[in-house]
């Protein structure tokens, strides 16, 4: 071994810096500028299996796409940068043997990476065995983790734990909690002191004991996720168009209000007057079915359409039957206008004055007034009802 190699090796290893300086090296090929390159060169190579690894391990084992991985890559690199898959593996498998389906798996994996890094033992059983604790059981526990996986990577002991009791305590009982949980999930993130003024707030709004429980279990999000000054002006808003303090009415206008927002509710009054509904309409169907206004505008104007141009109401129809502005068209009401017109041409006898109210019985009371015994208005009635999702009956 020459001198100028004895010089090199002593420098890459001696934890002082070395002062040789390098133009000593690079006189000779073995020290070069091309072979220091290559040195840099191997390092990334190697650096690149370890990621190929784990790009390997979620494309083949657990089924992501490309383009899934490379936008882990990208928001997670250090995570690619592991020596080893195994405790990916580990995790992966502890979430099939827990009956988890491989797309919930996939989903967990791309929502929440980290996951990928916690201890079975220490971290993920016992995270399992709370939320079973909490109330959630079989397909709800594996639903609610696989839309809110992060909740797995919460320190259990120190933030999840201390908050439950007061939790239970505010939603009146665990399984209240676990639906409220499953609609906002947020709740278990939340400082948990910081609530009482929201929720004197609320209570001196004339929300109280049942009425606060159904907020709670209803719609956890107003009072989790608005700050103070926001749901007074909510509350203040909802007070100003007269609804009665205290009631239902005033819990279901306060829901419709946060749910589109002030500024959205606003628009969607001013669209129900280009409708052709006055004033003291709008004021009523506010008090009477504030949910009316959870509509899209869209979802809106198209049944004030359906209404006025195919069954021929008058636009003021909607304030004596407001749900006819959130029922389904294609599920519910264009059927049942086609069975209106074929029982105007053949049994007129059958129908009154008022045809409103046809819309409005709940499917088995509807067939069995108009559709049985009368096997062409059935055939009819299921010719032009469809799948949807949105009926209400």
């Amino acid at each position: 071994m020459n001198v100028h190699t004895m010089l090199f090796l002593k420098c890459i290893l001696s934890p002082v810096r070395c002062s040789v300086p390098y133009s000593i090296f690079s006189k000779y090929s073995l020290f070069s500028t091309s072979n220091l390159s290559n040195v840099t060169e191997e390092k990334e190579d190697y650096r690149q299996r370890q990621q190929n690894a784990m790009a390997e391990f979620l494309l083949n084992e657990c089924g992501l796409s490309e383009s899934q991985v490379s936008g882990l890559c990208s928001r997670r690199a250090k995570m690619f940068e592991t020596k080893s898959t195994h405790r990916a593996q580990q995790a992966v498998q502890f979430f099939r043997d827990s009956g988890f389906t491989e797309n919930q798996v996939r989903k967990i994996l791309f929502m929440h990476p980290p996951v990928l890094n916690l201890e079975v033992d220490t971290q993920l059983k016992p995270k399992i065995e709370f939320m079973k604790e909490l109330g959630f059981t079989g397909s709800n526990l594996r639903h609610f983790l696989s839309l809110r996986p992060r909740l797995v990577s919460i320190k259990l002991e120190q933030t999840l734990s201390p908050k439950i009791p007061a939790l239970i305590s505010l939603f009146g009982s665990k399984l209240n909690l676990c639906k409220a949980l499953m609609s906002y999930p947020e709740i278990l993130e939340c400082k948990v002191e910081n609530l009482k003024p929201k929720i004197d707030i609320l209570k001196l709004s004339g929300i109280q004991d049942e009425l606060f429980l159904d907020v709670m279990k209803l719609r956890p999000k107003l009072i989790f996720s608005n700050s103070e000054e926001v749901l007074k002006l909510k509350i203040e808003y909802v007070r100003n168009w007269g609804v009665l303090k205290g009631s239902k009415a005033f819990v279901a206008a306060l829901f419709a209000v946060d749910s589109s927002g002030l500024d959205n509710f606003e628009n969607k009054i001013k669209h129900m007057a280009k409708l052709g509904l006055l004033e003291n309409e709008i004021i009523h169907i506010v008090k009477r079915a504030p949910r009316t206004f959870a509509n899209s505008i869209d979802k809106t104007e198209k049944n004030m359409d359906f209404l006025k141009h195919t069954a021929g109401f008058k636009p003021n129809i909607v304030v004596s039957y407001p749900c006819l502005l959130y029922y389904s068209i294609e599920n519910r009401m264009r059927p049942r206008h086609k069975v209106i017109e074929f029982l105007r041409e053949t049994e007129p006898s059958r129908l009154s004055t008022d045809l409103a109210p046809m819309y409005i019985l709940s499917e088995q009371n509807f067939a069995l007034k108009f559709l049985m015994g009368n096997p062409e208005a059935t055939k009819l009635f299921e010719k032009y009802k469809v799948k949807s999702d949105d009926i209400v009956n």
